[in-house]
């Protein structure tokens, strides 16, 4: 009996939790179709968060730190390192751990950001033991971040096809749209669902008083078209909105700072998004896995972000236009050198090299905040590593020509190579980088080596370049994998950027001002050497003219006697011809006066 009493008073007490369960459906049912706020609908978030500065990323098997902010809990708690495995993360007051395999990178994020002063404890793998060892439990106290707000990866969105403004409005009704986050979207969504291309997402978020007491900027992350409203108002336009694709123009998310907004303080927030991007489907067909995310990302930033972003955005600029100059400075030098010298290769090769470098300059540093398509950003921006490789494939054939190493002319067709590594890229980047930098630096050794054996100059500037490139390359790599906090200023600085990116071409412009110095010397003293024995023939020319002009003095004074002899000659001849003309007639005469013939005699004379 006192069975049957007690299975009655159960039934009694679950027909009560019966009704209360329905009660509350009921109200929660009414709750999501007038206020839209119910619990799986509404971000609460605070204005101050509280974090212990890392970077995650995850994949299907473990959430790896990635970077380690300076001057943060886990920095100085010295206990986390770049590449370490979260396993797992305490979790509500108890703190007891909870295995984060399989979970979202938000829901994550959400476990480790807390209320500033609260603990969060983390199992960690360190990144040198494997998964059969235990792990290390690490207790941080959060501190406050205040830097990011992310609304876009809360389970909380609800998202429709088509286009009616009316669905801005905070009193319009949700519940029968689809539930959809917008971050993630891998892929394009199906016409049958998308309309051709565009939908809106809709929203609630509530917030603390301390996020009205602090300034914020509203960041869209998408290569689409988005109008952001918030509370029925429009807020911000991130490109243009359209339902004619032709009309539809496209966001760059780099290509400006972020956007303040200001929030009157209420209760519930709606954030509706009016979104399109009808060049998803051919994104995808042209790009394939690299077309990025088809949705958008949405959040607040802090205005210590803002402050990051502009300074990043200024430094680009900067570096752009300290680059510009000395890269065009070079090439007009080399280039009209080239002009001037078509024998001398190497002023055209420099001139090549720091063209490529100068294109890498522009991609790297200003078409990211130029107004580009994403498909037109992928062309332009994401190819840059072919540019890069390139460059690095040429710099042996350059030498090959600085120094006359002609057994070593095949080396003009390493730069094909750039190709290759470009397509293995996308596999393993760093290791690429890693086998093209020392084949390049190999090369170049063996290259120098010969050039020494041959006894050329100029080879300590080739070095110094080489050294640089080396520092260009690797200690932004060490930073990535350390986070050593000095060595990441310096890498982050504007002069060691404009220093590394211009070491290799200032060096080879040395190397030909070296070897043009030493042509220029080598000339001046053949000019010295021949100025002297232009002196010296000079010299014996004047001794041999007035040697020259002595005998023409005594030739012309022979002369002049001879002529004067010449005119003694003749009258000397006439009185001697007629002195013996005259003695033949006298001895006539006598022979004739003697042989008695008078009148002959007479005659004769």
């Amino acid at each position: 009996m006192k069975q049957k009493s007690d299975q009655f008073k159960f039934k009694n007490v679950l027909s009560v939790w019966q009704s209360r369960v329905m009660l509350i459906g009921l109200f929660l049912f009414f709750t999501t179709n007038i206020l839209q706020a119910s619990t799986d609908s509404l971000s609460v978030f605070s204005g101050i968060q509280g974090g212990i500065g890392i970077r995650l990323e995850v994949d299907s098997l473990y959430t790896r730190i990635t970077q380690i902010f300076p001057d943060t809990p886990a920095q100085r708690s010295g206990q986390l390192n770049v590449g370490d495995k979260i396993i797992g993360v305490g979790q509500g007051a108890s703190g007891e751990i909870v295995e984060i395999q399989f979970l979202d990178e938000g829901f994550i994020n959400g476990l480790i950001i807390g209320s500033v002063g609260s603990k969060v404890r983390l199992a960690v793998l360190p990144a040198d033991k494997n998964k059969s060892e235990p792990p290390i439990i690490v207790e941080l106290v959060r501190a406050s971040i205040q830097r990011y707000i992310n609304l876009g990866v809360d389970n909380t969105w609800y998202f429709k096809p088509g286009d009616q403004i009316d669905w801005a409005d905070p009193t319009y009704s949700h519940s029968d749209w689809m539930k959809m986050k917008p971050t993630g979207i891998s892929a394009p969504l199906p016409d049958s669902l998308w309309n051709q291309g565009y939908g809106w997402f809709r929203t609630y978020f509530k917030v603390d008083s301390s996020f009205y007491l602090n300034p914020w900027y509203m960041q869209c992350f998408t290569w689409g078209a988005a109008e952001v409203y918030i509370d029925g108002k429009l807020v911000m336009n991130y490109g243009v909105f359209s339902t004619n694709p032709a009309l539809e123009q496209g966001n760059n998310p780099l290509s400006k700072p972020f956007i303040p907004i200001l929030l009157a303080p209420r209760d519930t927030h709606l954030l509706a998004v009016r979104f399109s991007y009808h060049e998803a489907e051919r994104n995808k067909a042209l790009m394939g896995d690299q077309s990025g995310d088809f949705g958008f990302g949405i959040g607040f930033l802090s205005q210590k972000y803002q402050d990051l972003r502009i300074e990043d955005i200024e430094k680009d600029k900067l570096l752009f236009y300290l680059l510009l100059g000395v890269y065009s400075i070079i090439i007009i030098l080399h280039g009209y050198l080239y002009y001037l010298f078509r024998e001398q290769k190497e002023n055209l090769l420099v001139a090549i090299v720091v063209t490529l470098l100068l294109c890498n300059n522009f991609i790297q540093n200003l078409f990211p905040y130029l107004n580009l398509g994403r498909f037109n950003f992928f062309l332009l921006v994401e190819q840059i590593e072919l540019i890069r490789y390139t460059i690095l494939l040429l710099f042996p054939y350059t030498l090959v020509t600085f120094f006359k190493l002609k057994k070593f002319e095949f080396l003009r067709y390493l730069p094909i190579l750039a190709i290759l590594a470009f397509a293995l890229e996308s596999i393993t980047e760093n290791i690429v980088l890693i086998i093209i930098v020392s084949i390049d630096l190999i090369i170049c050794s063996v290259l120098l080596i010969e050039a020494k054996k041959r006894k050329a100059e100029g080879i300590g500037f080739v070095g110094i370049g080489f050294v640089g490139m080396v520092l260009m390359i690797f200690i932004p790599m060490i930073v990535r994998l350390t986070s050593n906090e000095p060595l990441s200023a310096l890498a982050d600085s504007v002069l060691f950027n404009v220093t590394f990116l211009s070491i290799i071409p200032i060096s080879m412009t040395l190397l030909i001002a070296y070897k043009m110095g030493k042509l220029y010397t080598g000339l001046e003293r053949k000019v010295e050497e021949r100025t002297e024995a232009l002196e010296i023939s000079l010299a014996n020319l004047k001794s041999t003219q007035t040697q020259l002009i002595q005998s023409e003095k005594m030739a012309s004074l022979g002369e002049l006697t001879a002529g004067i002899a010449h005119e003694i000659q003749n009258p000397l001849n006439f009185v001697n011809n007629f002195s013996e003309v005259s003695t033949e007639l006298v001895d006539e005469m006598i022979e004739e006066l003697t042989k008695g013939e008078v009148a002959e005699a007479q005659e004769i004379g």
